[in-house]
């Protein structure tokens, strides 16, 4: 019965020693403040002595926007007619907005346009990159910057460099890069346009050079010159809808080329065809051959009328080199450093100095009480370092 009440009793104790009220902790901390403030006192000024040693890094900005919506669809007389009259040419006529911002912020982030700043400001040497790797610069290059949008829809680049004329030469030359890279990509979409709609309009020069001599062929053959005007307008009506019809494929073409068979633009063609398909049904059958081959020759006509437009502009935007961004802010040479952030460095060290050292002093207290009320456990204890403590000087040494 006394050994049981003597077990109970020194596991209570042993119990007690491993936990601290608030009063405890705070008697602690006082009873070694000394040891707690030298410790804290040493670390911080040691963490600031490091972060002035620390080499200084200087932030450069600038923010940049979209100019207003534009595309390789946009621009001449005829065009904003068809844009209203058919929908998919208003989301072929330039992204504009979001989607620009998006697609600068691809250019950005690309290997492609960060090589052209590595090779600029030969950041293989700035860098100091081992085997004079490209690759690795531009991984070095994309760790010192920041692209990211606005809140107001502008896209701010910031660029770190240990030299502040640099980093905002950088900074600025990214706005370079983005309207070089952009032209380039303006251009190929608008050459793959041309290469498509020429095809296209040398097919329908063809056909309408075909029809043309076929009904100028009857005329001469049967002398017949004029036709019933009710009937002129059915064929008008017929010719504007295969216009319309032969518009939208070949924008469905060009959807499909730039964004795949399955882009919302691509699917409001299908059912624009399938609308158009409808009515062309719909349509009463002129029969007489003079009224087929006028037929034809109006369609080819205004399908002409249509696309010619659409070739010319493509041609055009092919041409067409301008920049695209609007700069809002230009770099300037920063004058003071942007990291180390010292005073953060400094708070941060402080902290886990004042933290480790009541660590140390608690526990420090803790063993103490151990080995004032339950020897045993101390021995054990002590025991257990002494075999694991030549094992750490081992490592020390090797």
């Amino acid at each position: 019965m006394t050994d049981l009440n003597t077990e109970t009793s020194s596991t209570e104790i042993s119990t007690d020693s491993g936990r601290f009220s608030l009063i405890e902790v705070f008697a602690t901390v006082v009873k070694w403040r000394k040891f707690i403030i030298g410790v804290v006192l040493v670390v911080t000024l040691l963490s600031a002595a490091v972060s002035f040693l620390l080499p200084k890094w200087y932030a450069a900005r600038t923010s940049i926007m979209p100019p207003r919506s534009r595309g390789a669809l946009t621009g001449l007389g005829d065009i904003s007619r068809l844009q209203r009259e058919i929908p998919l040419l208003r989301g072929l006529a330039g992204g504009g907005g979001t989607e620009d911002i998006y697609r600068y912020l691809a250019i950005l982030k690309s290997r492609k346009g960060l090589e052209k700043v590595v090779t600029k400001f030969n950041l293989v040497e700035v860098y100091e990159v081992e085997e004079k790797s490209i690759a690795e610069a531009v991984e070095t290059l994309r760790e010192n910057c920041i692209f990211k949008l606005g809140e107001e829809g502008a896209i701010e680049i910031t660029v770190y460099d240990r030299d502040p004329q640099r980093a905002a030469a950088m900074a600025n030359y990214f706005v370079e890069v983005i309207n070089e890279v952009w032209i380039d990509l303006n251009a190929q979409e608008a050459r793959s346009s041309r290469e498509f709609l020429e095809k296209n309009v040398n097919e329908i020069q063809l056909n309408l050079e075909a029809a043309e001599e076929r009904l100028r062929n009857f005329q001469k053959k049967e002398g017949f010159v004029s036709i019933p005007q009710e009937t002129q307008a059915t064929i008008s009506a017929a010719a504007e809808l295969f216009a319309r019809k032969m518009l939208v494929e070949v924008e469905m073409g060009i959807a499909e080329r730039r964004f795949g068979a399955a882009n919302p633009l691509v699917k409001a063609a299908e059912t624009e065809l399938a609308t158009l398909n409808a009515k062309l049904r719909t349509l009463p059958d002129l029969g007489v051959e003079y009224l087929r081959l006028y037929r034809d020759f109006a369609v080819q006509q205004k399908i002409y009328e249509y696309i010619v437009p659409l070739y010319e502009q493509a041609k055009y935007e092919e041409r067409r080199d301008v920049a695209s961004a609007v700069v809002l802010d230009v770099a300037q040479v920063p004058e003071k450093p942007a990291r180390p952030k010292k005073k953060l460095i400094v708070l941060i060290f402080a902290f886990i100095a004042t933290a480790s050292s009541i660590a140390v002093a608690l526990l420090a207290e803790s063993l103490e009480s151990m080995k004032l009320g339950n020897p045993e456990r101390y021995s054990k204890l002590e025991r257990a370092w002494a075999a694991v403590r030549p094992v750490f000087r081992r490592r020390k040494r090797s």
